[in-house]
């Protein structure tokens, strides 16, 4: 855990407490001053700095063909440090997503070989997804309705970037964050 002092004051806290409950040290001029967190605000509640999904996305996220194999998608994400890629069908259109995990568990931990078993293979059920336009708020209320950790971001019908877990994480703020992966995993 990492301290650290408050504009010379001589208290240390612990820098980046997050918790439901947590006290976390505010300073407002006065020495000694805290507030303790309250109810995480729901997505209505959240009002983020950013106004829409393209402005905390990654941007280059890319596509593999649905008929790709399972072992050329685990060197494709290596070689661009993510762990899920967007599964395109033949017309170019988002049929699923594809995460590490899956490779692992949906493939190797079953036995079969990631050389013969595609990306399409594994794609199931509809792939959700957001236009580059939409608010925050609506990435937020698809995350958690869905109970998704990664979201395609859609721009004239083409794939523009990927909202994780870590690009909300760098977006929003320490309570508005910790609602929402309460949200998102409470019901799991």
């Amino acid at each position: 855990m990492v301290s650290g002092s408050v504009s010379g004051v001589g208290c240390t806290r612990p820098v980046g407490q997050v918790g439901f409950g947590a006290r976390r040290s505010r300073y407002s001029g006065e020495r000694g001053t805290h507030r303790v967190a309250r109810r995480p605000p729901t997505a209505e509640e959240v009002r983020p700095t950013m106004t829409t999904a393209k402005d905390i996305m990654h941007a280059g996220a890319q596509w593999i063909p649905a008929h790709e194999t399972l072992d050329r998608a685990a060197q494709l994400m290596r070689e661009l440090g993510v762990g899920a890629l967007p599964i395109a069908d033949s017309n170019e259109r988002l049929c699923g997503i594809l995460t590490d995990r899956d490779i692992v568990v949906g493939c190797v931990a079953v036995g079969h070989d990631p050389s013969k078993v595609t990306a399409g293979d594994l794609a199931r059920g509809t792939p959700r997804w957001i236009d580059a336009g939409s608010g925050v708020e609506d990435v937020l209320q698809e995350m958690e309705g869905h109970q998704i950790r990664r979201l395609p971001v859609i721009e004239n019908k083409r794939l523009v970037g990927m909202i994780s877990e870590a690009d909300l994480a760098r977006h929003l703020s320490d309570e508005q964050l910790a609602g929402w992966v309460e949200r998102v995993y409470a019901a799991r």
